[in-house]
């Protein structure tokens, strides 16, 4: 059902795309991918380009940005055609630029977000607040909203404090 609207999203960019005679061009924010090697990087707006390609019959041009508020502001001043964000990126995005719309949403399976803290087994914390001063690693490859969920836990549970930076 959403392969149905998603075509019926990229048909409706056809006239657009076609009238300027190039590229269908399709901003990616860097920051979804977060745990991919700089190296590999290029291949991943290749299945954009494919989607584009078997939707439309436009070729796409996959442009990178540093996060989706470039993304969004490429898409508000014309320079792309369509634009990939993530739903946090997204609601930050439409909070400046109000005319952006979307055409398609996703949602992952499991439809469970999930974000923890681990701690050693013989920790006695019970909550965030407990490990104020204490060390703290995040894994490079965390997902935005686990990053998002630990700034609000620090900023709930920590007040003006923080983990050691030692």
């Amino acid at each position: 059902m959403s392969r149905l609207v998603l075509a019926a999203a990229l048909v409706a960019l056809a006239p657009l795309a076609a009238a300027a005679a190039e590229p269908c061009k399709i901003g990616l924010p860097k920051s979804a991918f977060r745990d991919v090697p700089p190296a590999l990087l290029s291949f991943a707006g290749e299945p954009f380009k494919v989607l584009v390609r078997s939707q439309t019959g436009l070729d796409g041009e996959v442009v990178m940005e540093a996060d989706g508020l470039h993304v969004a502001r490429q898409l508000d001043a014309g320079k792309l055609q369509l634009g990939v964000l993530l739903g946090h990126e997204f609601a930050w995005a439409k909070d400046k630029y109000p005319s952006l719309e979307p055409v398609v949403c996703t949602v992952p399976r499991p439809r469970e977000i999930q974000a923890f803290i681990l701690v050693r087994w013989d920790c006695k914390a019970m909550t965030l607040g407990d490990m104020k001063g204490t060390k703290l690693a995040l894994a490079k490859a965390s997902r935005d909203h686990a990053r998002l969920y630990l700034e609000r836990k620090k900023a709930e549970d920590l007040g003006d404090g923080g983990f050691c930076s030692t």
